[in-house]
């Protein structure tokens, strides 16, 4: 784990890819972003534009 700006913090880890993983990810809400892999961070953005629509 790395700090950057304050509040910032940037984490690799090496986990499997489940529904577990983008519940916790999703959890955080607007405070996280997914860097990579990119399957997963267009699985999260597909979960946040269905979630935003939803609020339209």
């Amino acid at each position: 784990m790395a700090q950057y700006d304050e509040g910032v913090i940037k984490m690799t880890v090496d986990v499997e890819h489940t529904e577990e993983l983008k519940w916790w990810i999703l959890g955080f809400g607007a405070k996280v972003a997914v860097l990579a892999p990119a399957s997963l961070r267009d699985e999260i953005k597909a979960e946040l534009d269905t979630a935003v629509l939803r609020y339209r």
